[in-house]
């Protein structure tokens, strides 16, 4: 079995900035990952800490070119959980407390065509494949954004 490759396509309007969160963890109430904003703050930076021993700090590439990326976190955010919700169907729906850590860059906006943005997470394990994930933008004056997975 090969490595892990994904592969999407969006489109967006003339102008638009381009966020990429290349890799990022969340801790939250409804994890049971702690109760007060000091306690998920801690546990989203000890997970982001184990994730980048086991991947690696990703990197990013637009257009071929390496672009940095930024480690941050967010505040502590107030979540209003649905019912069938991403957590599955142990978690139940209601409020809770989550707090977010990552890499991220936030990329001006890129010429009308086509621009490859590769994330690839490169653990140093050999044993462990690396990860790329590829999403093409494209750049166009219509006036509808798609997004959709490629094949």
């Amino acid at each position: 079995m090969g490595p892990p490759v994904s592969t999407w396509e969006c489109t967006v309007k003339p102008g638009t900035k381009i966020f990429v969160a290349a890799s990022a963890v969340e801790c939250s109430t409804f994890e049971e990952n702690g109760t007060t904003e000091q306690e998920l703050r801690e546990c989203a930076q000890k997970a982001l800490k184990v994730q980048d021993q086991q991947l690696g700090v990703p990197t990013v590439e637009v257009d071929r070119k390496s672009v940095p990326v930024t480690q941050v976190e967010t505040p502590l955010l107030d979540i209003d959980l649905p019912a069938d919700n991403i957590l599955g169907p142990t978690v139940p729906a209601g409020q809770g407390l989550s707090v977010g850590a990552g890499w991220v860059a936030l990329l001006h906006p890129l010429t009308p065509g086509s621009h490859p943005i590769v994330i690839v997470l490169d653990p140093d394990d050999p044993d462990k494949p690396t990860s790329t994930i590829t999403t093409t933008i494209v750049v166009s004056p219509a006036l509808s954004l798609s997004v959709r997975r490629r094949r």
